[in-house]
């Protein structure tokens, strides 16, 4: 799967007359050679899974921030060395895996994640976390 295939399943997902509201949405594109999440990822505000790990992406758009109904987001494995201020909008997140990425700093903006219970960031580039990241549970 390449990026033009993550987009027509994104707006398949989207248009999916089977889809019921309430449902849990979740899109795996773990293991496929990704470079980026594409922008149309912002189309499914009621995603509540995004499995990305071991994709390659190095990159994460703004539109990411459009997800929040979100509450596992499994980035692991990847080449990000930055998270978009966007990430701070995933108020329902309760699971963000960030571990084995080249990540070295972290948006303070991650603070603002109120409901997240798990965190991994370990095997990462980064020198210091956030002052606000006390806040967090």
């Amino acid at each position: 799967m390449n990026e033009q295939h993550a987009r027509e399943l994104i707006r398949h997902m989207v248009g999916d007359p089977g889809t019921k509201a309430g449902d849990p949405l979740v899109l795996n594109l773990a293991g496929h050679s990704l470079n980026s999440l594409p922008t149309e990822i912002g189309l499914l505000p009621s995603l509540t899974s995004l499995h990305a790990y071991r994709t390659g992406i190095s990159f994460l758009p703004d539109e990411i921030g459009q997800l929040t109904a979100l509450q596992r987001l499994m980035l692991g494995g990847n080449r990000l060395q930055s998270l978009p201020s966007t990430i701070g909008r995933l108020r329902q997140l309760t699971h963000l895996y960030l571990h084995d990425n080249a990540l070295v700093t972290l948006p303070p903006e991650i603070c603002d994640l109120s409901n997240l219970v798990h965190l991994n960031v370990s095997r990462n580039r980064l020198a210091s976390l956030p002052s606000e990241i006390g806040r967090l549970k």
